[in-house]
């Protein structure tokens, strides 16, 4: 099976997403849900490879547009009132996160906390 070209490919998926998100405004679900949704049936199909990509890509291109949006359009009354739960998350996550990749770490160094030696 021959391969498709990255210029093709992104053309591909920039239309599944707008099509997508054009079908979940007009149904009760939400655009997130339905994009999961259309990335596993893509999946499914035969012949579909995954593309290689770089974390570099994914950190650089893809990461600051959607976590700019997120920030753009969050209420500041609704982030100062579940301040604490967030920031709980956050910690929690990182620790959990850090003690699966490396149970013989100290959590301390994740967190960002420098470390004395006893």
């Amino acid at each position: 099976m021959r391969q498709l070209s990255p210029i093709v490919l992104g053309i591909a998926f920039a239309a599944v997403v707008v099509a997508v998100r054009a079908i979940a405004r007009r149904l009760p679900i939400p655009p997130p849900i339905l994009q999961v949704a259309a990335g596993f049936l893509i999946g499914l199909l035969p012949g579909v490879s995954i593309p290689p990509l770089e974390p570099d890509v994914v950190f650089f291109v893809f990461l600051p547009p959607i976590l700019w949006a997120a920030a753009f359009f969050t209420s500041l009354r609704d982030f100062n009132r579940y301040r604490r739960p967030i920031g709980l998350l956050v910690i929690g996550l990182v620790l959990a996160a850090s003690r699966i990749e490396n149970p013989n770490v100290a959590p301390g160094p994740s967190l960002g906390a420098a470390q004395r030696r006893p």
